[in-house]
């Protein structure tokens, strides 16, 4: 039994890793090096921070300091856990292979564990040890020398607890993105409702603030309330607080009894829960296995680009997580420029602060807006092996192009004229400034899509997507973000330099510039489009 479970995770980590590097010497020594040389220049990196933190703002680097960070770091490995466990044990693709190894589904079960505390594990020691050792040498008071020694231990505790949890809540989650992975409206309206929960918490937060902000005269009430914040968060660390007593030599035998309880307790839960249902669940995940009924309609005949749009949004239903991926990208604009504003309102600026002010609005604004077109860069490959039917449909290459991007457009627009209406009734910058920064993001968003959609035609990655449409390895979105974030960063160097001046001319310049860049991307992309997409082979 162990031993086909160590081959189920061996196999699958060697899938994902590249473990030929462990059977040459010198290349082994080279990446224990460089991956050596990484931690010390981080574990020097967080000293440097918390020795500013300690000594110029006069925060104690104390329990309660330590608590809150390791609350902070466990919350990022619990929702990565959570979410990669989903996909791993439910979704992935490699369990139709594993299901047909002569092993049993609880050994495929355990190995799926086994490979993601794996990563978990490599994950935490690349980010929590530097941390633990920075800790220790920048403790208020110090700490003593068994601290060092419990550095590596704790890691792998801090590892094994948020998989533990992760296993039990994959359940749940599965479930629930099963049900509204078939709901998108729905999925989309609770998405919607959840941004406006967070929007109007942080308007009564900043709300809250002075309208005049003076770091030096306020930092009194400022490091009141910071300290306050710390001891108040710290004191529901839950087992976290065990975590700190070992860590800190307080009560270390009645503490780690606590915690191999704690461990027992979940992996208890983990093999007697979670178990039993992972055959039946991971099963059930597939196309194949899909009980849903449907009901007869009357058959209707559209105009063949019609049809086309329809299908694209059929396609959107069917693969709601890049619906909702790109859903809460967006709505986090309107939530991002108006925190900035609101902040930047605060401070005496003077005629240059209002130059950056905008650009910063530029910048920001258009590094959201144009990450949640990451489903143009997909929206090729996510045809799989239905691909060859766009060859030998009877419309034509461009108007399927369209049909694709309508959906981004008609999106991008209207969170576009929310934000420009929030940011107008919240902010002091002027409605002519808020219309020409509309109209500069509109036109270079539409020229990003297009590029997007470019990369995908060029270089469609139909195997990524051939078991799973919301895949996330597909490679042209870290291309089209990429890009994206040049040209955010590339607009907002020109914003600050035409800004400077009189505005009215500066925007004129840059929406100019902006109608060239998308004449450019629409004549490459026309261009393209016509002799590349006669070459794809399927």
């Amino acid at each position: 039994m162990f031993y086909r479970i160590y081959k189920l995770t061996m196999m699958q980590l060697g899938e994902k890793l590249d473990l030929g590097k462990l059977r040459d010497k010198k290349g082994l020594i080279k990446t224990i090096a460089q991956k050596v040389m990484g931690l010390i220049l981080l574990s020097m990196v967080i000293f440097v921070l918390l020795f500013v933190i300690k000594h110029m703002l006069f925060i104690k680097i104390d329990k309660s300091f330590f608590i809150l960070v390791l609350m902070l770091l466990q919350l990022m490995s619990l929702i990565s856990a959570s979410s990669g466990l989903t996909h791993s044990m439910y979704l992935a693709r490699d369990n139709q292979l594993l299901f047909s190894y002569p092993v049993k589904a609880n050994e495929i079960f355990m190995s799926k564990i086994a490979v993601f505390l794996t990563y978990e594990l490599l994950r935490n020691i690349t980010y929590l040890f530097p941390f633990l050792l920075a800790f220790g040498l920048n403790a208020s008071g110090g700490v003593g020398i068994g601290y060092y020694f419990l550095i590596i231990p704790i890691v792998v505790l801090l590892s094994l607890i948020p998989v533990l949890i992760g296993v039990l809540l994959s359940i749940p989650i599965t479930f629930i993105g099963r049900w509204l992975k078939e709901r998108p409206l729905i999925a989309g309206i609770i998405v919607t409702l959840i941004l406006l929960g967070v929007f109007l918490s942080i308007v009564e937060i900043v709300s809250m603030l002075p309208d005049k902000i003076s770091f030096i005269g306020m930092y009194g009430k400022i490091y009141t309330a910071m300290v306050a914040f710390i001891n108040g968060v710290s004191a529901y660390g839950l087992y976290l607080i065990n975590i700190a007593n070992i860590m800190l030599s307080i009560n270390f035998l009645v503490n780690l009894a606590i915690i191999i309880v704690l461990i027992g307790v979940l992996i208890s839960l983990a093999y007697y829960v979670s178990r039993p249902i992972y055959f039946k669940m991971a099963i059930n995940s597939y196309e194949f296995s899909n009980k849903r009924k449907y009901k007869m309609s009357k058959l209707t005949l559209n105009k063949p680009f019609l049809s086309f749009v329809s299908k694209e949004f059929k396609l959107l239903r069917r693969s709601s997580g890049s619906f909702i991926s790109s859903l809460i990208t967006l709505l986090t604009l309107p939530i991002v420029l108006y925190v900035l504003n609101n902040m930047i309102g605060r401070f005496n600026i003077q005629e240059t602060g209002e130059s950056i002010k905008l650009a910063a609005n530029v910048f920001l604004g258009l590094i959201v807006l144009l990450s949640a077109n990451s489903g143009s860069a997909t929206a090729f490959s996510k045809e799989a092996d239905r691909a060859y039917l766009l060859k030998v449909a009877p419309i034509s290459i461009k108007k399927q192009a369209m049909a694709k991007i309508i959906f981004n457009l008609i999106l991008s627009v209207l969170v576009l004229i929310l934000t420009c209406v929030v940011i107008a009734y919240t902010t002091n910058i002027s409605g002519i400034n808020m219309f020409f920064m509309f109209m500069l993001f509109l036109i270079v968003n539409v020229g990003h899509i297009l590029w997007s959609l470019e990369i995908d035609f060029m270089d469609p990655q139909f195997k990524e997507h051939e078991s799973n449409e919301d895949s996330k390895e597909n490679k042209n979105i870290a291309k089209s973000v990429g890009i994206g974030i040049v040209i955010a960063l590339l607009t907002a160097i020109a914003s600050l330099m035409l800004l400077r001046g009189t505005f009215t001319s500066g925007w004129i310049t840059l929406i100019i510039l902006a109608t060239l860049f998308l004449s450019v991307r629409i004549y490459l992309f026309m261009n393209k489009l016509q002799v590349y997409f006669k070459r794809i082979e399927f």
